[in-house]
Parts: C-alpha cells; sequence; structure tokens
C-alpha cells in the first residue's frame, strides 16, 4: 500500500553493513517497517565530486565519506572503510529494493586534498581573512573558469558511475554556510558583483590590481552601506545560475534535484540573510525543498535566548514558505538523532519531537481547488541511522498520526499572503528595521492566535474565514483592492502606517504614536469592545529603530534587530484574533495552551500545545452533546469522562495532545 505522504531518510555509509553479502540494505529495510519514498547519503565532503575520477571502483574512501565528520561509530557498528566499488553495489542493493538514492555533500573538508591546490576558493571574510577549507560555490578559479562548470561536469561523472537516482544540495552549497554580511567579500566576488550589477565603484574603493585586508575591509563597508539591496540580488542570482546549470543537466539525464532551506530561514530571512531566492530556485529548477527546523534541539541545546519558543517560528517559516513557493514540494527535516553532533531527541525528549511533528503535518494551504491541503508534503529523517525496529515503529506512529487526518474544513484564521512583496519588505526594512512577516507571525502564533492555514490573495474569494494580513503597506494596490472587497468575514492587518490604504478600518488600535509604531486594524467588525480587559502598556513614546545597515547577527541563532515593539502588544493582538476566530462548537478555558480545530466527516479534531515544561489539565466545553470523545495524540489508550457539554484533557510537558471528538 503507498504511503500517503513521502518519508524519507538521510543516512551515512556507518548505517550499513560492509561485511553483509547485501551490505546490511534487506535488514536495515525490514527495520523500517515501511517502504522509503527515498533516501539520501550523507557524504559530506565536497571532495566526492571533485577528486572522482579514473579508478574510482578501488579507491577507499576517506572516512569522512563513510561517516559525518569521520565520527568512529553510531552505536550499532564501528565506521568501516568502503571502497567506490561497495558504494556501487550498495546503490544496486538499494535499487532491487525499489528505493531511489540520491546524495549529499556539504561546504566543508576534514581532510583538504584537492582543496589545497585551489585556495582561491575558499571564503574571504569582511575582515579580509581567508576561511581555510570552506568552498564559496559561485566563485572563479583562477584561470578565470567558473567553479560552477567544474562542479557540473564532476556531478554528472559521480551520478552517471554512481547510478544515483538525484542530489540532495546541502548546508554551504544550497545556501552560503556564511550570512552574507560577513563574506565573500574577495575581489573575485566583488568584481563580479560590479560587473552584473553595473554599479560604478572608485579605484579608491576598489582596484582590482591592488589587493589587501584593508581594501577588502573598505569594499565591503561601500557594499553593505551604499548597496544592500542590490548586493542581495546579486548574490540571490549567482545562486539561482549556479544551480539552473546543475538542474538542467540532472534533468537531462532524468535525474532529480532536492534542497536544503536556508539555515531555517523564512523566505524573507533567507534572502535578507543568505542571498536565496526560493522563488528564484524554483525557476531553476528544484524540485522539492527540505524544510530546516531544527527546534527541538534548539531548545535542548540552550545556544541563547530562543524567544518565543522555536516551534511557533518554525510554523511561522513553513506558513510563509508555502505562501511564497505554492508549487513546490516540502518536506520537512525532521531531528531524529545525530552520532557526530549529539543531539538524541527522539531519547532525551520525546514529548519534543512529537510537537515538531503534529506542528508542522497540522499546518495548510489553500489550493487552486479550493480545497485544502497540507503545507508539507512529508518528511526526512536526520539521522536515519542505528534504529532499533522498536523506535521505527514509534517514529513512523507519529509520522502516521500528523498526517492522517485530512481536514474538510480548517477552523480559525486564514493569513492572506501576497508572494510579490518580498523585495519591497526587503527595502523597507533594510532603512527602517521594521518588524516584518516572519517576526509578526511567530508573535502571534506565541501569543496563541490561531493562524494554522494560508492562502493567497488570488484566492481570496474561495475564502470563507477571517484573514490576517501582514504588513499590507508592501502590498500591490490590486492585491489590496481585492482586500477591500472582501467583505464575509473579519479582516485584521498588522502593519506600519506608512501609507494610505484602500479601505477604512472599523477598529484600530496602536501600540503608540509615530511612524515606527505597529498598529493593528481590522475590517468588517463592529464590536467596539474588542481589546478591553486585554493586557498592553502603551509606551510613553515610539521605540527608536536600530541603526540602518548595523548590527546584523553573524549566527543562525540570532535574530535580526527590530524597533523595541512591545510583546504586549502583540499579544493583544493575537488575543483579538483568538476572540474572533473561535471554533462555533469548541470552547477552550484560556490560559497557555494555543489550539487548532480541524473537522472532517463529522470528526472534530482539536488539536493542544502546551509550552509548560510540566503536565497541565484544562476544561473544554461545547455547544452540543459529545456522542464519542478519544485521545489521538498525547495520551493514546486512556479514558476521557465527559458530561453532555464539557469535559477535561491532559496535555504533556512541552508537548501536543490532540483529541478526536464526535457529536451527537
Amino acid at each position: 500500500m503507498p504511503e500517503r505522504y513521502e518519508k524519507w531518510l538521510w543516512l551515512e555509509l556507518i548505517g550499513f553493513e560492509l561485511n553483509s553479502p547485501d551490505l546490511g540494505v534487506g535488514a536495515y529495510l525490514d527495520r523500517l517497517g515501511f517502504k522509503p519514498t527515498g533516501l539520501s547519503l550523507l557524504i559530506q565532503s565536497p571532495n566526492f565530486i571533485h577528486m572522482h575520477g579514473d579508478g574510482w571502483e578501488k579507491r577507499t574512501l576517506p572516512p569522512e565519506y563513510c561517516s559525518y565528520g569521520a565520527h568512529n561509530a553510531n552505536g550499532e557498528r564501528v565506521r568501516q572503510d568502503w571502497t567506490g566499488a561497495k558504494l556501487r553495489q550498495l546503490l544496486d542493493e538499494l535499487h532491487r529494493h525499489g528505493v531511489e538514492v540520491c546524495f549529499t555533500v556539504f561546504d566543508l573538508c576534514i581532510l583538504p586534498e584537492w582543496l589545497e591546490a585551489h585556495p582561491e576558493l575558499f571564503y574571504i571574510g569582511r575582515d579580509g581573512q581567508r576561511m581555510d577549507r570552506i568552498v564559496c560555490p559561485w566563485k572563479r578559479f583562477a584561470d578565470g573558469s567558473f567553479y560552477e562548470d567544474f562542479f557540473t561536469e564532476k556531478l554528472t561523472e559521480v551520478m552517471r558511475d554512481y547510478g544515483f537516482d538525484g542530489f540532495h544540495a546541502g548546508d554551504g552549497f544550497a545556501h552560503p554556510r556564511l550570512a552574507i554580511f560577513e563574506g565573500d567579500f574577495s575581489d573575485d566576488m566583488v568584481g563580479q558583483f560590479i560587473g552584473r550589477s553595473g554599479i560604478g565603484i572608485s579605484l579608491g574603493v576598489f582596484n582590482p590590481r591592488r589587493s589587501s585586508k584593508a581594501q577588502t575591509r573598505r569594499v565591503t563597508e561601500w557594499i553593505l552601506s551604499q548597496h544592500p539591496l542590490e548586493w542581495r540580488e546579486f548574490l540571490a542570482g549567482r545562486s539561482a545560475d549556479f544551480w539552473a546549470k546543475v538542474a538542467r543537466r540532472l534533468k537531462s539525464m532524468g535525474k532529480w534535484l532536492i534542497y536544503n532551506s536556508a539555515w531555517t530561514r523564512d523566505p524573507f530571512e533567507a534572502i535578507y540573510r543568505y542571498g536565496i531566492d526560493y522563488q528564484a530556485l524554483c525557476k531553476a529548477g528544484v524540485d522539492k525543498y527540505v524544510v530546516e527546523l531544527a527546534g527541538p534541539c534548539l531548545e535542548l541545546e540552550n545556544w541563547g535566548r530562543q524567544e518565543p519558543r522555536t516551534i511557533y517560528s518554525r510554523m511561522a517559516s513553513t506558513l510563509l514558505l508555502r505562501g511564497h513557493v505554492p508549487e513546490a514540494k516540502l518536506v520537512f527535516l525532521n531531528g531524529i538523532r545525530d552520532f557526530n553532533e549529539q543531539y538524541f531527541i527522539l531519547q532525551h525528549a520525546p514529548a519534543l519531537y512529537e510537537s515538531e511533528v503534529l506542528s508542522q503535518y497540522n499546518l495548510f494551504h489553500l489550493t487552486g481547488e479550493g480545497k485544502w491541503k497540507r503545507c508539507q508534503d512529508g518528511v526526512l529523517a536526520c539521522l536515519a541511522d542505528a534504529l532499533t525496529a522498536e523506535e521505527w515503529k514509534r517514529i513512523n506512529r507519529i509520522w502516521d498520526i500528523g498526517s492522517g487526518f485530512d481536514p474538510e474544513t480548517v477552523y480559525g484564521s486564514v493569513l492572506l499572503c501576497s508572494g510579490r512583496h518580498l523585495y519591497q519588505q526587503l527595502a523597507t526594512y533594510i532603512k527602517h528595521r521594521r518588524w516584518y512577516d516572519y517576526r509578526l507571525l511567530t508573535h502571534l502564533l506565541s501569543g496563541g492566535a490561531p493562524i494554522h492555514a494560508v492562502a493567497n490573495v488570488v484566492d481570496i474569494e474561495k475564502l470563507d474565514q477571517q484573514l490576517v494580513i501582514l504588513d499590507p503597506e508592501s502590498w500591490e494596490d490590486e492585491e489590496l483592492k481585492r482586500v477591500a472587497s472582501y467583505r464575509k468575514r473579519p479582516v485584521i492587518c498588522l502593519g506600519y502606517e506608512t501609507r494610505a490604504l484602500p479601505f477604512r478600518f472599523d477598529l484600530t488600535i496602536r501600540e503608540n504614536r509615530g511612524a515606527n509604531s505597529l498598529y493593528c486594524g481590522i475590517l468588517n467588525c463592529a464590536d467596539q469592545g474588542l481589546f478591553k480587559g486585554m493586557p498592553w502598556r502603551r509606551k510613553a513614546k515610539t521605540a527608536a529603530p536600530p541603526p540602518a545597515g548595523g548590527g546584523d547577527p553573524s549566527s543562525w541563532l540570532d535574530d535580526l534587530p527590530v524597533p523595541e515593539s512591545s510583546t504586549d502588544f502583540l499579544r493583544v493582538c493575537a488575543g483579538a484574533i483568538a476572540r474572533l476566530t473561535r471554533c462555533p462548537h469548541i470552547q477552550c478555558i484560556p490560559g497557555d495552551i494555543k489550539t487548532e480545530v480541524l473537522s472532517s466527516g463529522g470528526i472534530h479534531r482539536l488539536i493542544i500545545w502546551n509550552d509548560r515544561p510540566h503536565y497541565e489539565r484544562i476544561s473544554v466545553s461545547t455547544d452540543r452533546p459529545v456522542k464519542s470523545i478519544a485521545y489521538a495524540a498525547g495520551f493514546i489508550g486512556c479514558e476521557i469522562l465527559a458530561s453532555e457539554n464539557r469535559f477535561n484533557v491532559k496535555l504533556p510537558p512541552s508537548g501536543i495532545t490532540i483529541v478526536d471528538m464526535i457529536f451527537q
């Protein structure tokens, strides 16, 4: 029986047994209990491509090809010494079982080998320092030829000789390892930027014949202060050009391309921080995105302040990514265990593991046919080696629970997406450092706003729900006129009053007065008491924005700077959205919980988030008697005692409970 959603596996060669006649493939697939959609081998080193050539079958593969980071063991076996011929045999065995196989490399190497002969490909940071062993794929060799042409030819040889079905673009190739305000600022990249953009530059700022660290620092400051938007457009174009070449070659061979999203970033931060334009990459030929999340890992690692919880920022990122690339295939990277990076999510934090799966699988988008479809088309297990049959049974059960209910109705508000305002929002942020869609949506979700679906403004007439619009000032007039004609339900807008909109709000509140002040405006709502009783401290004056062009963080772990707008104000906005969109049949006593309600075929599914690190109990009331009720996640097998119109449920610490009910 075919799987309803795609199930991908990401693992290393250490996950297979070199001394077994079938290299352990049969035993591995038996433990899974399901047939995977595909498998990606994490080879890690780009030298696997660089150094491929004659005699590849007999060559012993270096340790970093055989396990991520060349780690010695994975709890099941010690790393083994594979050869090219054995790797080809592994692919043949997997193909015999009907499993398609791709492979992944990153941009960094443990062993210099090929790279030490090409130091011109290494990153040059903003201070002029060279970063050894990290490849910048957009650069040129010393002879002036582009690395991407060499890469495409060598990748073609690897795909043909080993028989891979596709290529999985990993970190450093799918997107830069460094934030773009940290590098690469080599003479090569600066020269490409000037040539491509047509922007003039004085010899006093940049003279390609006089390379120095001082010049690198000088030209970096010039680019980031004078042409920050053009720099991002240039890098986005270089990345799209690179992958267009690769995709054309792969498709000519009958192969496919999947692609890691940029360091857990939504469309806005992907292009602002890393110069990655997801729409441009779709046009270039990317078949599928692996949506990086890392939410549970970040909560456990405690690498720094993560507020709101990453579960909500990753939900926001997925909704915005789906709205941005509605036709792309998305599979989310589900962190399970990693022996190199040493995180064991399933073992050490099962509630966080389940929460990631259940949250991601219960985000929806409106199709062109007016139906609700999951934002995620599947899942990628990371990493998928050394897991027992019982662990796979548990993993697969959670995957199936998350994807097992297809709603006819998604109650709550729908995030209305423009899809065309990204560069306008980028320009505004560069100049004013205002809050943008991703940050606003994260705080709304964390504050309890039931926004679990996204739709494009072109499909507005197919909707019959309350709508949420973020930063409408960056939308085009034609799109806003569509919003003005929508009268079915309330429309909540959150943004900055920087220009006139083609409609007048029935209700408006402002954080304070001033151009850098957030407002919340509502159409089609006459409830003047909506905001009464909500805690919110109005500031005495408008918070000043951070300095334009400065203070950008180098790490993907750190937030971009925005004005110190009151999170209390955003909680008020979230509370108003929740009050306006209560499910007509189910009411939860408010608290630190967030809820989502779906319905299909007479079944109502209630999904409840618990942010607290201890058990919670909540009371749920309904407007009609309940005929049957049962846990679908959280406390499966436990009985829920219900009176006619009320019942109590228990929530796991930092976890999710799902309850299915049928009304009389």
